[in-house]
């Protein structure tokens, strides 16, 4: 999409890509430039869509979940909260993956390195400390054009160090080993015939693989279609030991679906995926079958549960029992020895591969959505030698099913299982869990399942989204006040949705709940999350000068009024010169509220992170879903619009968080849209806030006295007649007493708010077209391109829920000091006069205030009339028109600097706002016989700095800047709507590729200013920036397609706020943030904003804290059992596989690489006979080199054999002649 060839903003254009107009034809002055801008993820929020995989990393003690479209997200303590897309786009455009391919295994390894396999065959090895480095975190990978076979299992090396290879099994039978650091394929390989399978035409290939703990040379192969597991040996290269038909004598056959070893690599456990569970014992040849023991179990029948889908033997260490712990359908099933004191661990690991029935006990924990489990892991966080119990184990569980209609979520599972003494010989484990309320031994319990900090975003779909740019002057008060009032998050998140409720939950002791829950160690302690405040405005940004003033605006509970620094409005230099922060509030379907603070990330290594202030459940006064949200922190107001037309209004107080004020039945169809002028225009408690439902009709709500009148009730039904219906409502802004609103002509329409009468119909010669573009978005701006009042700015005098008025101001004089206006800080409140409005108010108590009551004008009268008369036309509220002539209360009025337009607020100290005109003459005539003090608040929007507005309005796909002619009536009297078309002049407009979506005004540092710039995104998913007001085009780039749906930019929410961010939130539930601003520009931008955070994921303070808990293992372990010498004394020499698996040079591979082919050409001449002899000739010296270098293998490990031989001869030698020499010294009496 470009301009015509003879158009004068052709290389303007050229330089857009895809955008198509260039704004003003007057020179820009902006110092904005592309190099400024770089579209970038800094932070993602909540669950990615198609979870597939979860893996738990022990040794950083993080959380992975691996999603689709090769993208992972990391978990850890804090909340810490990473997203990680791992495609690589190759320099035409195209990926070396496979679009749709999803994750089918996800392993960590003794490093602590990620192996990710995708369903195409792809293979990557992560590491995440290069994070925080600067790194890829990719390492290492395999495309998905390196085989035609499928991966079928993945097994990796995690409990030997120095071992850095993982096994790969494909779909033709084969098991390959692969190098870590380099995905290069070692020489080794395992195929069928190697067991003793005969590959046929079905499928034979491996199913499950595992890897001892206690011995790397040995590797548990089971194949599909058979119930017999294989114990090979790496280095004899052979079958150790192998199982026989399993369920032979039982069930027919059933394929292997998990391996789990038992920490002294001497039994292990498998899971089939008819349900049934075996126990083997390899070195003595031991076995035992339990054929139905997951349908006794989960009382459901084996097609439904899916069998073992995974199998983990939980234990300390190699003397420990354990327990086994695997998912079966929606449940988490843990089977663990009796507690019995004639029995010790020996006996029950005897009695579990011996017995002929199942000898433990059984409890079964339902998954939190009571979904299926899609995968688990089991997390272990003992502390070795403490003698304090806790509960060190849990189950960490992805379980959902999208075709139920239920969102896949993790949760974990805090498995009831307190240890005591860990590590030592006395080391103690207590279930506990309800007895059974039958003879059997399998028990119910309680979970209480704990989810992440942002599972909170997705408990429910979000239905609505605010995002809030606020601009902070304190040390966020109403931020603390906020989470102090937060219900808590425990009981939130295990709140489910209605269809997920049990109707008969298990019994279980709530004394035994909260001793585990006091007793959890939570898994998730690796990475770290740091809060920082960045230092003060630096004196570029901010004149020395004014320092000294802004801190005492900032700071002091009552400022003067009318405050002026450098030329300009206090409000408005407060508003460029105080830090930023930015709250998002999300509606959800569950008829839940819930704000959250966004921290934007330090630098290039961190991310940016969300926290949850506050929850509110509205459903308790409004019974229909929530379709839109509004909140305003200043005012401490939240509006919150439903399906069926009803607005519910609730205020926060510092004690008693959130409450119900009033709710109005507006209309019949889904609110869709709400305006609210900006909390600093005007400040006087005549709050107005305009509604829009999804038929077009608009209204406006006066808070005050809790009633509303109707805008435009004519239904924009899906017809031919726009031109007299105006089209549908698609954006509101309001802007002090105007209403503007878009319709789907292409026109603005100016209504009056006070009266509801349409003013003037805003057209030009590009403003709409009749061609269906539609006003889908609006901006107030000044004639600098400033937004037209400052956003929400959180100071002292505004987060007082009772602000002060200075009696001077209260009589109009202004003039008084400091000491007089503290001695008069109060307002004296007539008993009788409350009573009167009290009685008109009824049921609905009297919100507190929310103005700054300094503003007000306060006079005393003499008892009689007030000598006033009212608009007639304006019924919410007491607005005055005029003073009767020579009367002496009106002069009074007039002399105190009263003018007509100002509203009457306040009687004898007595808050009257909320009362419509007909009460507030009622209470004025009741007090006629005596004197009394009325307020006024002045009529703002009379003054001509403010009188002439400029709209930034999206139509269709392009974006105008017109003045609107708001000087065609006078508001010192009563307006008169003519209900006329105005031709107005647009001043700018440029085309973009598509409509717009979304767009904000960002004020972005530059040279010690602030650049005013249009940040904008289409339906396209581009984002554009557009210099203000001219709209000369900037920089423009395409949104990822992470969070698309396919190639689509589909997001149920797109905003985009005046920190430069752009917020997608898509159909799953989960919220993306990108910076439009390169890292180049984050020094300056940190500088203004309130807080940011430095994410790391690997910190030292974990490493540190493993390394002495290994330590501690293994000194404890020293010194149990007195035997242990001789065990070692005959135990093998751990294997080293390095020496086994064979990978060829990496150096010699790029030397080739980098020398080429350097044979000579071949001889035409030459006979087809000399070259089958050449290449014969090498192949045997090839095989021979082969031989030769196995053979030298050999002897090595021989050489290497008979010197520990030797070594272990004279250490028994040294050991026999000690004890001999003891047992010759013994006595007569000591034999």
């Amino acid at each position: 999409m470009g301009n015509q060839a003879g158009s004068p903003r052709k290389k303007k254009a050229e330089h857009g890509g895809n955008f198509e107009g260039g704004g003003s034809e007057d020179a820009c002055s902006s110092k904005l430039v592309r190099g400024m801008f770089d579209l970038h993820l800094i932070g993602h929020h909540g669950l990615p869509s198609q979870p597939s995989r979860i893996c738990y990393v022990p040794m950083l003690g993080l959380l992975v979940v691996a999603t689709g479209y090769q993208q992972l997200k990391v978990y850890g303590e804090d909340g810490l909260e990473v997203y990680l897309p791992l495609r690589e786009d190759k320099g035409d455009g195209t990926s070396s993956f496979s679009a749709g391919a999803t994750p089918t295994f996800l392993d960590y390894t003794n490093s602590g390195k990620l192996v990710l396999v995708m369903s195409d065959s792809a293979v990557q090895v992560i590491d995440l400390a290069n994070l925080q480095e600067g790194k890829d975190v990719v390492v290492a990978a395999l495309p998905s054009s390196w085989t035609t076979s499928r991966i079928t299992a993945l097994e990796t090396i995690r409990h030997h160090k120095d071992t850095p290879f993982f096994y790969v099994a494909l779909d033709d039978g084969s098991v390959q080993v692969v190098q870590e650091s380099t995905c290069h394929f070692a020489s080794y390989a395992i195929y069928p015939d190697d067991v003793g399978l005969a590959p046929s035409a079905d499928s034979c290939f491996v199913s499950a693989m595992a890897s001892s703990p206690a011995d790397p040379n040995h590797l548990l192969l089971a194949y599909e279609g058979s119930d017999v597991v294989y114990v090979w040996d790496l280095v004899k290269q052979r079958v150790a030991f192998q199982t026989s038909h399993i369920l032979n004598q039982t069930q027919p056959a059933s394929t292997v679906q998990s391996l789990a070893w038992h920490a002294s690599g001497k039994r292990f456990a498998v899971g089939f995926a008819s349900g049934s569970v075996a126990v083997c014992r390899s070195d003595k040849h031991q076995l035992a079958v339990y054929p139905t023991l997951v349908s006794s179990t989960t009382s459901s029948p084996t097609s439904s549960t899916g069998g073992i889908q995974r199998l983990h033997w939980l234990t300390t260490h190699a003397s420990s029992p354990g327990a086994l712990v695997c998912s079966v359908g929606s449940h988490v099933v843990v089977w663990f020895p009796p507690r019995d004191a004639q029995k010790g661990p020996k006996e029950a690991l005897t009695e579990l591969s011996s017995s002929s029935c199942f000898p433990w006990q059984t409890c079964v924990l339902p998954s939190h959505n009571h979904a299926n489990v899609m995968d688990m892991a089991v997390a272990s966080t003992v502390v070795p030698a403490s003698g304090s119990s806790a509960a060190p184990f849990t189950a960490i569980v992805l379980a959902g099913n999208p075709l139920d209609g239920i969102k896949p979520s993790v949760a974990m599972h805090v498995l009831p299982c307190l240890v005591a003494h860990a590590h030592t010989p006395n080391e103690l484990w207590q279930w506990i869990v309800p007895p059974s309320p039958t003879t059997s031994t399998t028990s119910t319990a309680s979970s209480f399942p704990v989810s992440t900090t942002t599972h909170q975003l997705q408990a429910s779909d979000v239905v609505a989204m605010q995002v809030l740019d606020l601009h902070t002057a304190d040390a966020g008060a109403f931020r603390d006040e906020l989470f102090a009032a937060q219900p808590i998050l425990l009981e939130e998140s295990n709140d489910m949705d209605d269809h997920t409720r049990v109707e008969n939950p298990p019994l279980h002791d709530e004394r035994s709940t909260t001793a585990m829950a006091a007793a959890w160690v939570p898994p998730l302690t690796g990475g770290s999350v740091t809060v920082s405040h960045p230092p003060p405005l630096p004196s570029t940004m901010l004149p020395a000068a004014d320092c000294k003033r802004l801190l005492s605006i900032t700071s002091m509970d009552d400022n003067d009024d009318n405050d002026i620094i450098n030329g300009e409005d206090s409000s408005i230099y407060l508003h460029r010169h105080t830090k930023r922060t930015t709250w998002v509030v999300t509606a959800h379907a569950d008829s839940r509220v819930k704000i959250w603070e966004s921290h934007p990330p330090v630098d290039g290594a961190s991310r940016g992170q969300m926290g949850l202030l506050h929850v509110l459940r509205v459903k308790p006064v409004l019974q229909d879903p929530i379709s839109y949200v509004w909140f305003g922190p200043s005012r401490r107001l939240l509006v919150v619009g439903t399906s069926t037309g009803e607005v519910g209004f609730f205020t926060f107080d510092s004690d008693s968080g959130f409450s119900f004020v009033f709710s109005l039945h507006v209309h019949s169809g889904a609110i869709t849209l709400l305006a609210v002028p900006k909390s600093d225009y005007p400040d006087d408690g005549q709050l107005d806030v305009a509604v829009a439902d999804a038929f077009g009709v608009v209204c406006i709500v006066h808070v005050a006295s809790q009633t509303y009148k109707l805008v435009i009730f004519d239904l924009a039904l899906d017809t031919d007649d726009d031109e007299e219906t105006g089209g549908p409502v698609e954006s509101l802004v309001m802007d002090r007493s105007l209403l503007f609103v878009g319709r789907g002509d292409g026109h603005v329409q100016v209504y009056d708010v006070a009266t509801a009468a349409l003013v003037l119909t805003c057209r030009g010669a590009t403003t709409g077209d009749g061609n269906g573009d539609h006003v889908t978005k609006m901006l107030l701006m000044d004639q600098g391109g400033r937004e037209r009042g400052p956003v929400e700015v959180l100071s002292a005098v505004q987060m007082a829920s009772q602000p002060k008025c200075r009696a001077g101001d209260e009589r109009g004089d202004g003039g008084k000091d400091d000491e007089a206006a503290a001695a008069a800080d109060v307002v004296v409140v007539d008993t009788v006069t409350q009573a009167l409005v009290d009685d008109l108010l009824g049921k609905f108590p009297s919100p507190p205030p929310t103005t700054n009551s300094h503003k007000h004008v306060t006079v005393c009268v003499e008892a009689g009339p007030l000598g006033i008369f009212l608009v007639d036309d304006v019924t919410d509220r007491a607005v005055l028109r005029g003073f009767v002539p020579d009367d002496p209360n009106a002069q009074l009025q007039q002399a105190a600097g009263i003018v007509p337009g100002s509203t009457l607020v306040r009687v004898n100290g007595v808050d009257v706002r909320r009362l419509n005109k007909a009460d507030v003459v009622a209470v004025v005539s009741s007090l006629s016989g005596v004197a009394k003090t009325v307020s006024y608040a002045p009529d703002h929007t009379s003054t001509d700095a403010h009188a002439r507005p400029y709209i930034v309005c999206a139509v269709g796909r392009s974006i105008k800047v017109f003045a609107v002619p708001t000087d065609r009536w006078s508001h010192e009297s009563q307006p008169k709507p003519d209900n006329s078309v105005v031709q107005v002049d647009v001043e700018a407009d440029v085309g973009l590729r598509a409509p717009v979506v979304s767009m904000a005004i960002s004020a972005i540092p530059v040279e010690g200013r602030m650049e005013q710039a249009l940040v904008v995104v289409d339906q396209s998913g581009v984002v554009y920036v557009l210099a203000l007001p001219t709209l000369h085009f900037i920089w423009s780039a395409p949104c990822p397609s992470d969070f698309s749906a396919g190639y689509a930019f589909d997001h149920a929410h797109v905003h985009v706020n005046a920190s430069g961010s752009v917020l997608l939130g898509t159909p799953f539930g989960d919220l993306a943030e990108y910076s439009i601003l390169a890292p180049s520009m984050w020094a300056e931008v940190n500088v203004l904003q309130w807080t940011t955070v430095k994410t790391a994921l690997v910190s030292a303070r974990r490493a540190s804290v493993e390394d002495e808990s290994k330590e501690n293992i293994d000194r404890v372990v020293e010194k149990k059992g007195s035997s242990r010498f001789f065990k070692q004394l005959f135990a093998p020499k751990e294997v080293d596989l390095n020496t086994v698996f064979v990978v060829p040079s990496v150096e010699e591979d790029q030397r080739k690489q980098l020398m080429g082919d350097r044979r000579q050409v071949k001889d035409p001449t030459k006979t087809e006979d000399g070259q089958a002899k050449v290449s014969g000739t090498m192949d045997a010296l090839q095989q021979a080199s082969q031989n030769l270098h196995l053979r030298g293998d050999k002897l090595s490990g021989l050489e290497e054999k008979t010197e520990r031989l030797k070594n272990r001869a004279d250490e028994f030698y040294a050991t026999m002649k000690a004890f001999n020499d003891k047992e010759a010294k013994k006595k007569w009496y000591q034999l």
